[in-house]
């Protein structure tokens, strides 16, 4: 009787530890695989993980934006219990440790086997990466402290050194984007390496502006992604906070000393609609005028040859946005090309820029991501002399006015006239 009843005890305390167990067993999990931290490799990417895809662009010391998918195992019986919260350990170079709870949202409803993806969710996670044998460790919970998930860590990160020049394009992976050192240049004319990312979504856009920390130049172009611009600047996203958040994400970089390029051609037309772009530019288009088709387009710059220079199809024309001059503007004009087919020899402004706080903006008046400038023999050189122009302080040799003032060009209302400033 006695043994019996001790069985008893024993298996009633072993339910009772099982049904624990289960009541603890993990209801999402983070997809260790889908783990990535960094910008979205570009299309020359030369780095590879360790799975040998693209790596992604993260860099030394700074911020990085967090991709990851979250799989659903089991239903939420209890919705209070299904707030879900990404809890992130990260740790920098200088060996400090950035710890954080992040809301997700609430996940009651989902069902077993459902994928959610990082991007999908009420925010993004960013870790500030310290080095080649720094780890990221990330766990759900709920807001009663319950974990959802099992805990996972992310080791062997690879973030390229300071030094290295990190481009980012938007809503195109920017075919043109070439970079080699041209015959006969001094190769102490290129950055020491470039490295190119590129998002083609705008659900993967940051959506704060350090997840822009490692980039050194952001190339919007407009004549790419279908979608990405209409999506970004158009009325959904004006009626959306988070891609309004997306939106202010970059714009803030910018003002905090980021350089900006937005490529304008083809698409011209659509985007003189959209007034949050038309006003990021530094002299607005002309929605009467604002795209022109060309044969051909002669673009100088130091050291280019007028053969060389010669942006021309070989079949079709060249489609250049059309500026509206500003006289209250301080713009300037990094780039003029002579009319085509007028009578008279004045130039159009090829090339502007202007300031956003202690950043640029600047905009090339045709497509940088597609023909004919995809096919440009001299587009190498073009590239260099634009990351010089409008890229980071450390671009090739830094940003002079050398050139600009032999050209010129210079800080001037409406932009198309005038001495270069010292810097």
């Amino acid at each position: 009787m006695r043994r019996t009843r001790l069985t008893a005890l024993a298996l009633f305390a072993l339910l009772l530890g099982a049904g624990d167990a289960l009541a603890k067993w993990p209801k999402v999990r983070i997809v260790q695989d889908s783990v990535r931290i960094g910008l979205p490799p570009g299309r020359s990417a030369g780095e590879r993980d360790e799975g040998g895809a693209a790596a992604f662009v993260s860099k030394m010391n700074a911020w990085a934006p967090v991709y990851f998918d979250l799989e659903i195992l089991d239903v939420f019986d209890d919705a209070t219990k299904a707030d879900a919260i990404l809890h992130v350990r990260a740790q920098d170079a200088d060996g400090y440790s950035t710890n954080y709870a992040l809301p997700l949202g609430n996940l009651s409803g989902r069902n077993p086997g459902e994928l959610i993806k990082s991007i999908e969710m009420r925010t993004f996670p960013y870790v500030r990466l310290g080095g080649y044998l720094g780890e990221c460790e990330f766990v759900i919970k709920n807001a009663k402290g319950d974990e959802l998930s099992e805990l996972v860590k992310v080791q062997a990160l690879r973030p390229v050194d300071s030094n290295v020049y990190v481009v980012v394009s938007l809503g195109s992976k920017l075919a043109s984007f070439d970079v080699r050192t041209a015959e006969g240049e001094e190769k102490s004319k290129k950055p020491a390496r470039v490295v190119p990312a590129s998002i083609l979504e705008v659900a993967q856009m940051p959506d704060h502006w350090i997840g822009y920390e490692a980039a050194d130049m952001v190339i919007l172009g407009t004549a790419g992604t279908k979608d990405f611009i209409p999506t970004l600047f158009g009325e959904a996203g004006d009626k959306s906070p988070a891609i309004r958040a997306k939106r202010e994400a970059l714009l803030e970089w910018v003002r905090r000393g980021g350089r900006l390029v937005v490529s304008v051609g083809s698409n011209a037309g659509l985007v003189s609609q959209y007034k949050s772009l038309n006003d990021l530019l530094p002299l607005p288009l002309d929605p009467a005028n604002a795209k022109a088709d060309y044969p051909a387009v002669q673009l100088t710059w130091p050291n280019a040859s007028n053969k060389d220079g010669l942006l021309k199809p070989k079949d079709g024309t060249v489609a250049v946005a059309g500026f509206r001059k500003m006289p209250e503007r301080a713009v300037r004009t990094v780039m003029q090309a002579p009319y085509l087919n007028t009578p008279t020899a004045t130039e159009m402004p090829i090339v502007v820029q202007s300031t956003l706080g202690l950043g640029r903006v600047t905009v090339v008046a045709f497509d940088l991501d597609r023909s004919p400038f995809a096919e440009f023999p001299a587009r190498s050189a073009f590239w260099m002399y634009l990351l010089k122009e409008a890229g980071s302080a450390k671009s090739v040799e830094g940003h002079t006015t050398t050139a600009a003032k032999a050209n010129n060009m210079g800080w001037q209302p409406g932009g198309f006239t005038g001495a270069a400033p010292e810097d």
